[in-house]
């Protein structure tokens, strides 16, 4: 009897290094996966900022483009109008608009 209870014993205790073996490589999988998350995540933002500054310069530098025209400074782009050009610039507008909540350095 003494024979079976060390049995039962060694088995408990291999079971519990098993569960932990199991759970301590799903945990080192999850901090994995966190990892490559934020590195995607600082990757997407930085994409992010770039294109958000890059829209801002283009919108900035065709509103001064549009008041010279309007103002006789510049001559028209042949194949664009000048309502073709407020609505580009609306429109660039409206996704710097969508980007406010998007915070770059």
């Amino acid at each position: 009897m003494i024979h079976n209870g060390g049995r039962a014993l060694w088995l408990a205790v291999a079971a519990c290094l098993l569960a932990i073996l199991f759970f301590g490589g799903a945990l080192l999988l999850r901090i994995h996966d966190q990892e490559r998350i934020d590195r995607v995540a600082t990757t997407t933002h930085d994409a992010l900022c770039s294109f958000k500054s890059d829209l801002q310069v283009r919108a900035d530098d065709l509103e001064v483009y549009i008041a010279e025209l309007e103002h006789g400074q510049r001559r028209f782009i042949p194949g664009f109008t000048l309502a073709d050009l407020k609505r580009s610039l609306s429109n660039q507008r409206m996704t710097l608009s969508s980007l406010t909540a998007l915070k770059c350095s």
